[in-house]
């Protein structure tokens, strides 16, 4: 009697107490009107996200976040890899590097117009320059196309708005074809 141990489990027992765990596929998504429905990471096919083309593209990464006006006490993003057609990206990118010119070709002109200001003859040039500030910040600050963030549900249901609804009918396709095939 000394050899048995009133605490220990029975075999009968044993193993059916594991705890239950629900694994979410990261890269899952749904198409749910004009708003794309996935994980925290998620893998969109080959076709350009703005455009709905399928040749000569590039892959990128967005992190969808809230918009910056919502009040937001625990931070949540996604993380979407998707693709762009090439002449897209080399529009933004052309945008992007004005936009970066403008504010130092701004700040320039401030700068070294100031003085000439003061003595009467270039006030014309601060003033340009603050002009070329201000359309530059204002191009920088609309960094179109983005992808928005609208929306979260436990657990792990991002909400992400942004892409065209061309290219969401196409991803609803081919996600209808693809349950069709399980």
């Amino acid at each position: 009697m000394a050899d048995v141990n009133p605490f220990e489990v029975p075999e009968s027992c044993k193993g059916s107490g594991l705890p239950f765990r629900v694994v979410i596929d990261q890269s899952w998504y749904r198409v749910d009107g004009s708003i794309l429905v996935c994980g925290s990471s998620v893998m969109l096919p080959r076709i350009c996200f703005l455009t709905g083309t399928e040749v000569d593209l590039v892959a990128r990464t967005s992190v969808a976040l809230y918009p910056s006006l919502k009040i937001v006490l625990l931070s949540r993003q996604c993380t979407v890899h998707h693709w762009v057609s090439r002449s897209l990206a080399r529009r933004l990118l052309f945008r992007w590097s004005a936009a970066i010119g403008s504010v130092i070709l701004g700040a320039i002109a401030v700068i070294f117009g100031a003085p000439s200001a003061q003595n009467g003859t270039g006030g014309l040039i601060p003033v340009l320059g603050l002009l070329l500030i201000v359309a530059g910040l204002t191009l920088l600050m609309r960094p179109k196309p983005y992808l928005k963030l609208m929306r979260y549900e436990k657990p792990g249901h991002f909400f992400v708005r942004g892409f065209s609804q061309d290219f969401l009918d196409r991803l609803s396709k081919i996600s209808a074809t693809s349950e069709a095939s399980r």
